[in-house]
């Protein structure tokens, strides 16, 4: 198999994980905005693999999930890609955005768990694709909603109340919602 010519499963998957993290890496020095528009843009080009190749990624996954050799693996991608979200929380802090109080490493390692955590529900079959974008987010957004400052804040307002819109919550849920609305314009 094509795995044993590079050293095995475990060197396949640091391969194709590294690959993936330095696109990442690219995307987000790219992007331009501020902390929420670039935190999203972390994100999504993180799942771009996962959009593109569903049944592959959920695989890949899987086997990064699941795998005995993985673990050193997972640890590594995890301070990889917290190092990056720690990046744009200072960033995001330095430009007024976030509040001072916020503990720059700490928001990083809770967005990023988010992240994670709603990949792993997706990599399971708890939930699909859609549903995964939207939960992550949301997540995401509910997260930053308690910490920035400004416009920063303004825009995770407006994005949860677009996101609100569009996945039509019951009734009362709406009304609950409506009634924010209308607290906020007064």
């Amino acid at each position: 198999t094509v795995y044993n010519l590079i050293g095995g499963k475990d060197a396949l998957l640091d391969a194709l994980m590294e690959c993936l993290f330095l696109e990442v890496k690219e995307s987000i020095h790219e992007e331009s905005g501020d902390v929420v528009t670039r935190s999203r843009a972390l994100w999504r080009a993180g799942i771009a693999p996962f959009i593109a190749a569903p049944e592959y990624s959920r695989e890949l996954m899987c086997l990064f999930l699941s795998g005995a050799g993985g673990a050193e693996l997972r640890r590594a991608q995890d301070v990889r890609y917290t190092a990056l979200v720690i990046e744009l929380v200072q960033e995001g802090m330095d430009a007024g955005a976030l509040l001072d109080i916020v503990d720059a490493e700490q928001l990083a390692w809770t967005m990023y768990t988010q992240w994670v955590a709603q990949v792993i529900r997706w990599a399971r079959q708890d939930i699909g694709l859609e549903q995964m974008i939207r939960d992550i987010d949301r997540g995401l957004c509910l997260l930053l909603l308690g910490v920035t400052t400004g416009d920063a804040h303004k825009g995770v307002v407006e994005l949860l109340q677009n996101d609100a819109r569009v996945t039509a919550p019951s009734s009362s849920a709406q009304a609950n919602n409506d009634a924010r609305v209308q607290r906020q314009k007064r």
